[in-house]
């Protein structure tokens, strides 16, 4: 199971592929410019075995109000109760509308820096937002070179996550992928034991992109 770790003692941290960019010069500019946006974001490099790998963005949030922002703070109490809509606290609620709003900002304009010193790959940009805590949550999502860095709803995203409330209550690490617009969708999640549960669709995906690799392999043979 990968483990995800701040960077020292940075509360965000911003994490890209070298391949990813023409030159050492290009992923330098780019971590200046996120310097210029917040010069306490940490950058690191996310090393992939791949040749061409699609364009990522990884972020690691370890901010605790943060954590209340996209609901996560608020799944459990003391992991005995039922799971809890963000909207039930009035004060969170605001806190962390407010702490989403200047996040947002900064990654957008990341993001956006992210597309001036990046190599001309036209293929979606990939980001993964990991909050981290006693729960971690994983945000995927996937915007085109014109699209800006989406805003998230954390009502819908909650919603999702409430139809999970009691599995959820094993878990160790879970998933959620944005589709169309600002909805979200379950992908899978990690229990304390180890054991991965999926949805049908997560499966399926994963059949469809093994039996792919598969055959290109043969082909290549």
């Amino acid at each position: 199971m990968r483990e995800f770790k701040k960077a020292d003692q940075s509360l965000v941290s911003v994490g890209v592929d070298l391949a990813n960019f023409y030159d050492k010069q290009n992923h330098a500019a780019f971590i200046d410019a996120v310097n210029s946006i917040d010069d306490e974001i940490a950058c690191k490099c996310v090393g992939r075995h791949s040749l061409g790998p699609e364009p990522l963005i990884e972020f690691v949030l370890s901010h605790p109000d943060i954590s209340i922002a996209l609901s996560v703070g608020l799944w459990m109490l003391r992991g005995v109760e039922k799971f809890i809509r963000y909207t039930v606290d009035e004060t969170s609620k605001k806190i962390g509308d407010e702490i989403s709003d200047i996040l947002s900002g900064k990654l957008r304009q990341i993001v956006s820096s992210y597309k001036k010193y990046q190599s001309g790959d036209e293929r979606p940009i990939q980001i993964q937002i990991i909050v981290l805590n006693d729960i971690n949550l994983i945000l995927l999502m996937r915007i085109d070179r014109d699209e800006e860095f989406p805003s998230i709803n954390l009502n819908k995203l909650t919603t999702e996550m409430e139809k999970y409330g009691d599995l959820l209550q094993q878990a160790e690490e879970v998933t959620f992928a944005r589709t169309g617009v600002d909805d979200w969708e379950f992908q899978y999640l990690k229990t304390r034991k180890g054991e991965v549960i999926g949805s049908s669709e997560c499966y399926k995906r994963t059949t469809q992109q093994l039996q792919r690799i598969q055959k290109d392999s043969k082909s290549d043979d």
